[in-house]
């Protein structure tokens, strides 16, 4: 089971870097909203240790690029099955995963798009609810017992299906219709006057 962390206001790699990039991003920083990610981290690190406790599952903790990855090598517990993996593309991870758990997180559009089981864990405080797009298109729980059951279920399938609903999500986001991104972008650059020299 692959856990996609996505905490970068409450372990941040660099927080002055993050509290920047919200202003630019949202138009402030809000203090609480760090206390708010704080809760969630925790419940989400809760909710390893016991997932990783049960040696029938192994899990891979993937911290978000924005978050200090050495602190989970400190926390997390020293278990056979439980990794902390913050090198290399999340996609080979996700791809390889029986189920991935996030929190409100990018990979989780990913997840669904590669057909991987996806959980979203929403434990109270969670900022964001159900109907972000990165949640609408994954199993959202809001508890430890419930996301232990999904993963549970995830795990006994033998393959996944997104339903027609999820699929329709991603479709209003990602679209297949039409050539390739790169085919189109090769078009309009074939239609460029040559530089003026």
């Amino acid at each position: 089971v692959l856990f996609n962390m996505n905490f970068s206001l409450a372990n941040s790699n660099n927080l002055d870097d993050t509290q920047k990039l919200r202003v630019r991003t949202y138009g402030s920083f809000d203090e609480r909203e760090v206390l708010r990610n704080a809760d969630v981290w925790h419940a989400m690190l809760q909710l390893i240790n016991r997932v990783a406790l049960r040696h029938d599952i192994s899990v891979i903790v993937r911290p978000h690029p924005g978050e200090s990855h050495a602190i989970y090598e400190q926390i997390l517990p020293d278990v056979q099955g439980l990794h902390c993996e913050h090198m290399n593309d999340v996609r080979g991870w996700i791809a390889g995963a029986e189920a991935v758990v996030h929190s409100s997180c990018t990979t989780g559009l990913e997840s669904a798009l590669l057909g991987t089981p996806t959980i979203s864990y929403l434990p109270p405080g969670a900022a964001e609810g159900a109907d972000n797009p990165r949640n609408r298109v994954s199993i959202v729980v809001r508890s430890a017992d419930d996301a232990i059951d999904a993963i549970r279920a995830a795990s006994d399938q033998r393959s996944h299906t997104l339903s027609s609903a999820k699929r329709d999500i991603l479709d209003a986001y990602f679209t297949t219709e039409g050539p390739p991104a790169a085919e189109a972008i090769a078009d309009v650059i074939d239609e460029l006057e040559p530089p003026v020299k």
